[in-house]
């Protein structure tokens, strides 16, 4: 699994790092911040089929300034190639850049997120 590079809008960054610090889940069994963003890309890629949440990414024409650390926080994250894959082309199919497109994929996902949702590393490999 390779590193991305995504752009995260700084208030689903604020708010994923207040739920994770909200999490009673201590050491390796608390997931990071990368699995939260990951966790994120994967509803959002999945909820995309949802009419409604489609129409609420696709009506947010958000352009990422690459050079506005005010608004976006630069995250590389351990994305697997195939879901890094599937958010390039359906933000290619839909006429955005990737990092536009990711950016609603974000904001969309995270309004219903919990970061119990998110299984432990430990969890992961039992």
């Amino acid at each position: 699994m390779k590193e991305q590079t995504y752009y995260v809008p700084i208030c689903v960054e604020r708010s994923v790092e207040k739920k994770r610090a909200a999490d009673p889940r201590t050491g390796k069994d608390r997931p990071t911040i990368g699995a939260a963003y990951v966790h994120l890309l994967k509803i959002a890629m999945k909820r995309l089929q949802d009419w409604d949440f489609d129409c609420a990414v696709m009506t947010n024409l958000i352009e990422v300034d690459t050079n506005d650390g005010d608004n976006w926080q630069k995250v590389n994250i351990p994305v697997p190639e195939k879901l890094h894959a599937e958010v390039k082309a359906a933000a290619a199919y839909n006429e955005r850049g990737l990092y536009d497109f990711a950016h609603c994929l974000f904001l969309e996902a995270e309004k219903e997120f919990d970061y119990s949702q998110i299984q432990s590393v430990t969890a992961q490999t039992v």
